[in-house]
């Protein structure tokens, strides 16, 4: 029957209402069997101490709903499974007697803005609050004790969440898909963060973890947070699973508590990850769980024999092996940021320029003077940089280094540059001009590999002329360099018929004009 009355509604046309709308048969009549009070229907809970709301009485839309404490003389303590599913409701407030809300209980109700949890509240069920995507502030109760799978998921409004501290699990795939959600805190006896529970968030920014509580993070739970650039993962964490935080794009610095025991395989595989401080107790490191490419600096307050570029650095997470720097308590790290959040790694005479903390203002870059090395990959993927000034102090460029920065359109290299690792500038679809020093007397294959694919002929400055320019060993994959169109340095006016180029007083490129 009620599918019946679900096939006409819609074809009616009726909105969204066809799950809002259980039925009575009698309604408001004062019957000791009946189970309606004009507003909700129920029924017992399976213990028979008290009332669970199955939904709505009649169908219709309610701006506040408030669930009752009371039907007969008997405690309202559930709402039932998919009670008030798809209806259209703007805020809701739940009595103290509820202790659970039930499955899909208000799922895809689409216009929700605002629930506020009763004191007693202990469960949310699974798809409790699914897919409400208007929904944007949840007071929670102290006494909630589990939040479980996909309970929040797909909440596109949800901006912070603040855990009590009574909270033990948080289930699968909890908050998953609440795309502005930006700051997260748990409380003190939070024992479990389930799978992918705040996976692909981009706008998370913030997680706070308490110092006591026994939690573990399983896997996948914050992969793929692309908005987290710090992480400071407290004292009361006991494991983190496998991908928990893999390939969170932007995360740079990361202190692992003296709690955790255990870090799982892949679990901080981030591109950016630059500095790693390993809390007291920490055992085992799952297979490649730190593999990150600009990983330079550790700080290691474990009894894990740890060393920059150990032999054995499988055997603890490929954590070592890009490292320079190793060090203990009583010691300094050699990492400073500088000027647009530049991380620098400073060691005797060497300034390497590691990469950049993540800011999301496009800019002219401009490298400080006195960096003498650009890292691999140190701005790989970078879509903020519009414009690169490398100083004369630099000597080296590594692989990847401006690999698929795709604003980028001007690049200039200091004379002092004398190597240029592979695929520097690839991808770069958008690159307009370079100025290259003459020192550099080798272009690797694919340094410039698709380099200014969609702008047409590449403008080449070279501050050599035209012989060494011919003898200059240009390697495959380069057609972009090869085919541009070059000009020669020359600080005055030539003589000679050429293509050739200047700076004027405002340190601008300026052509000669020749015959």
């Amino acid at each position: 029957m009620r599918k019946i009355l679900m096939s006409i509604c819609v074809m009616l046309g009726v909105w969204a209402l066809v799950f809002c709308f259980n039925g009575c048969d009698k309604i408001g009549n004062g019957d000791e069997n009946s189970l309606c009070d004009g507003i909700f229907k129920y029924e017992y809970t399976t213990d028979s101490k008290g009332y669970a709301v199955v939904g709505f009485a009649e169908k219709k839309a309610v701006a506040n709903l408030e669930i009752p404490a009371k039907y007969k003389d008997k405690p309202v303590l559930e709402i039932s499974d998919y009670a008030f599913d798809s209806c259209k409701i703007g805020q809701v407030t739940i009595s103290d007697s509820v202790l659970k809300i039930g499955k899909g209980a208000f799922r895809n109700c689409a216009v929700l803005e605002l629930v506020k949890f009763g004191k007693n509240v202990t469960l949310v069920d699974e798809k409790a609050f699914e897919q409400c995507i208007k929904l944007r502030q949840i007071d929670m109760n102290e006494g909630l004790e589990t939040i479980a799978s996909r309970a929040f998921y797909d909440c596109k409004r949800l901006e912070t969440i603040e855990h009590p501290n009574s909270l033990k699990v948080i289930g699968n795939n909890a908050y998953e898909k609440c795309e502005i959600l930006s700051s997260v805190t748990f409380g003190n006896s939070l024992e479990e963060i389930g799978e992918y529970a705040f996976a692909g968030l981009n706008e998370l920014k913030t997680i706070v973890f308490s110092d006591f509580s026994p939690t573990v993070i399983k896997n996948y739970a914050f992969s793929n947070c692309n908005g987290l650039m710090k992480l400071n993962i407290g004292n009361g964490v006991k494991a983190i699973g496998d991908y928990a935080f893999y390939y969170c794009g932007r995360l740079n610095w990361l202190v692992v508590g003296d709690s955790v025991t255990s870090i799982g395989e892949r679990a901080f595989v981030c591109n950016e990850l630059v500095y790693v401080q390993l809390g007291k107790n920490v055992q085992t490191i799952g297979y490649a769980a730190f593999y990150c490419y600009k990983l330079v600096e550790i700080y290691n307050r474990s009894n894990l024999p740890l060393s920059p570029k150990q032999t054995d650095y499988a055997e603890y997470g490929y954590i070592t092996s890009r490292a320079y720097h190793v060090y203990v308590e009583g010691e300094s790290s050699y990492l400073s940021v500088v000027g647009d959040g530049l991380v620098i790694y400073t060691e005797a005479n060497e300034k390497i320029l590691i990469t950049q903390d993540g800011t999301d203002v496009l800019y002219d870059l401009k490298i400080p003077n006195g960096v003498t090395k650009i890292w691999q990959r140190a701005f790989y993927d970078n879509q903020r940089i519009v414009k690169v000034t490398i100083p004369d102090s630099v000597t080296e460029v590594g692989d990847m280094a401006f690999t698929f920065c795709n604003k980028l359109e001007t690049v200039i290299f200091g004379d002092g540059v004398e190597s240029l690792g592979s695929t520097v500038l690839g991808h770069t679809y958008y690159l307009k001009e370079v100025v290259i020093g003459e020192k550099i007397k080798t272009i690797p294959d694919s340094t410039f590999y698709n380099a200014g694919k969609y702008t047409g002929i590449l403008k080449v400055y070279y501050k050599g002329g035209n012989t060494q320019h011919l003898l200059m060993e240009i390697g495959e994959n380069n057609t972009k360099l090869l085919e541009g169109s070059w000009y020669y340095y020359s600080k005055i006016e030539p003589t000679s018929d050429g293509a050739y180029w200047y700076y004027d007083q405002y340190g601008k490129i300026k052509l000669w004009e020749t015959t």
